[in-house]
């Protein structure tokens, strides 16, 4: 299905106390970090729910929430984020494990 979210990530300088805070308020199981990067799923625990995480800033020190929706095109999308005002953070690339990707910037 187009347009659907798959997945969600919430990015911040506190992360441990953004996970906790999600963690309290909507009862979703945060999940240790798998490895030496403080980045941890959380299990939104919804019948149809999507994961997330919630992670330390990785790139510039900046804090952002992404959200991975599944989209027929990405380029089409990129037209449309620009003429809508938004704009492409990072160009459309493929990851190693096969992911096409681009990461937009709303207004």
């Amino acid at each position: 299905m187009a347009n659907e979210v798959k997945f969600f990530e919430i990015i911040g300088n506190n992360s441990k106390e953004l996970g906790e805070f999600y963690s309290k308020v909507f009862d979703w199981n945060i999940l240790p970090p798998a490895g030496t990067m403080e980045y941890s799923l959380m299990d939104t625990k919804g019948e149809n729910g999507v994961m997330g995480a919630v992670g330390s800033p990785f790139i510039n020190n900046e804090s952002w929430i992404t959200i991975y929706v599944t989209v027929d095109s990405i380029d089409e999308i990129m037209k449309k984020v620009v003429q809508n005002g938004g704009k492409v953070k990072v160009p459309k690339f493929t990851t190693d494990t096969g992911f096409t990707l681009a990461y937009i910037e709303d207004r």
